[in-house]
């Protein structure tokens, strides 16, 4: 059993890389090629190392715990991550409170489909994987549920940085 789910883990963890390279990618060429740099280091760079120390921490739980302490931890796991997701929206509305008080028309331009993506990743997409697609019965679901919700959850909070480092450098070039 537990080399079955090292090797699932594994397949999440490389599937989960794919797609953050992959979204980062797009990203960088879509939007703000002026900042490609922190948008790569924000957006794929960062992520993925966040991703990697996570799956190495759950691949050393699998080789500690049996099923069903793996199938309480991940039950507890979603519980808590679903309580930093709430964090995505709250950040976002101060963002945006932020904004309509002291930033021009032209920095909300360019980090609008930052925070939307944020948005998009951290609170839309998990709560349509996690309500609609899966049972939370299945410890392989389970798992597969707490992993791509921490890559998102990952993606999420990187675009918040990286949108809040571009207001801060777009303000600073208004105040010039």
């Amino acid at each position: 059993m537990k080399k079955k789910l090292q090797i699932q883990y594994i397949i999440i963890y490389i599937i989960s890389c794919i797609l953050v390279i992959i979204f980062g990618f797009i990203f960088n060429k879509t939007f703000l090629k002026e900042y490609q740099y922190i948008l790569l280091f924000t957006n794929i760079l960062l992520p993925l190392s966040l991703i990697t120390f996570y799956f190495y921490k759950s691949m050393k739980k699998l080789n500690i715990h049996t099923s069903s302490e793996i199938l309480d931890f991940t039950k507890e796991q979603l519980l808590i991550e679903g309580k930093h997701l709430e964090l995505i929206p709250v950040i976002l509305f101060g963002i945006g409170v932020f904004f309509t008080q002291i930033a021009k028309g032209k920095i909300t331009q360019k980090v609008f489909p930052i925070f939307m993506f944020s948005l998009l990743s951290g609170t839309i997409i998990p709560v349509i994987l996690k309500n609609l697609l899966f049972s939370k019965k299945e410890l392989v679901q389970l798992i597969f549920l707490e992993d791509i919700e921490f890559s998102l959850a990952s993606v999420s909070f990187c675009l918040l940085i990286s949108g809040i480092i571009i207001s801060i450098i777009e303000y600073k070039k208004l105040e010039i």
